[in-house]
């Protein structure tokens, strides 16, 4: 199990398939609200997706169109 008190903002997050799906902005309890990379409002993604925190880079456990169905509106 990775630490996920390693995750901090201005990390990339990369989907399972190599996509760079954005940016961590900070943590939300259980989720990350992360910049998505084209510019659209922020997004919560669930800590359960995450896969390994590897140097500035968190790596998830699911592919790019995957994880951008499973985004939460940022409130």
């Amino acid at each position: 199990m990775h630490d996920l008190n390693n995750i901090r903002p201005a990390m990339r997050i990369v989907a399972a398939d190599g996509i760079h799906i954005g940016t961590v902005d900070g943590m939300d309890g259980a989720r990350i609200r992360l910049i998505p990379p084209d510019g659209a409002d922020h997004r919560y993604l669930a800590v359960g997706l995450v896969i390994a925190v590897r140097g500035d880079t968190v790596c998830l456990a699911a592919t790019a169109q995957n994880t951008r169905e499973l985004f939460e509106e940022y409130d």
